[in-house]
C-alpha cells in the first residue's frame, strides 16, 4: 500500500503539524540518504531537502534526529548512499516496480548490513532518522509561526 502526504504546492513546502508529533510531516520535496561508518554499518538516514547538495562521504556535517527537539548529531560518513527513487513524474511510471523476489533480496542484504546493537533481540536501539540543518530550520520556522509564509501549515 502506498501512503501519498501533500508537502509541496507549486513548488511552496506545506506542513501539517499535529500535537502528536508523529502525525506531523515535514515540508518540501525532499531526498532521502543512507550514511554509513568505517565499518560498513548504516549509522542514520539523513532527510534533505531536494534543492540541497548531497552529503559527501568523508566530509563532517551535522543533523538532527527526529524527536529530539534542537540538539544536533555530527557525524563523517564514510560512505553515502541515496535511497529515494522518483517513481511516478507528471503521472507516468519512470521507475516500474521490483518483483517481490527482488525486494526480498534487497531486504535480506539490507538486514544483513545493520550494526548487531539495532538487530538484538533484548532492548535492541533505534535506528536514527535524521534532518539536515536547512530542512530542520524550515520546521523549526514554521512550527514557531516565524515564516513570512503563512500557507505553509495545513489543518488537522
Amino acid at each position: 500500500m502506498l501512503i501519498f502526504k501533500l508537502v509541496e504546492v507549486r513548488g511552496r513546502p506545506r506542513m501539517k503539524i499535529s500535537e502528536d508529533p508523529e502525525k506531523s510531516t515535514v515540508p518540501g520535496t525532499k531526498s532521502v540518504y543512507r550514511l554509513v561508518d568505517a565499518e560498513g554499518h548504516p549509522f542514520l538516514d539523513l532527510v534533505c531537502l531536494e534543492v540541497e547538495s548531497p552529503p559527501e562521504a568523508g566530509v563532517p556535517l551535522s543533523c538532527f534526529p527526529l524527536g529530539s527537539d534542537d540538539s544536533s548529531v555530527s557525524f563523517t560518513p564514510a560512505q553515502v548512499t541515496c535511497l529515494r527513487q522518483e517513481a511516478f513524474t507528471r503521472g507516468q511510471v519512470t521507475h516500474p516496480p521490483c518483483s517481490a523476489a527482488e525486494t526480498r533480496a534487497k531486504v535480506h542484504s539490507s538486514l544483513q548490513t545493520l550494526h548487531p546493537r539495532h538487530k538484538r533481540l533484548q532492548e535492541p536501539d533505534s535506528y536514527t532518522v535524521a534532518l539536515s540543518e536547512k530542512l530542520h530550520n524550515l520546521v523549526t520556522e514554521i512550527r514557531r509561526g516565524s515564516s513570512n509564509d503563512s500557507n505553509f501549515l495545513l489543518a488537522n
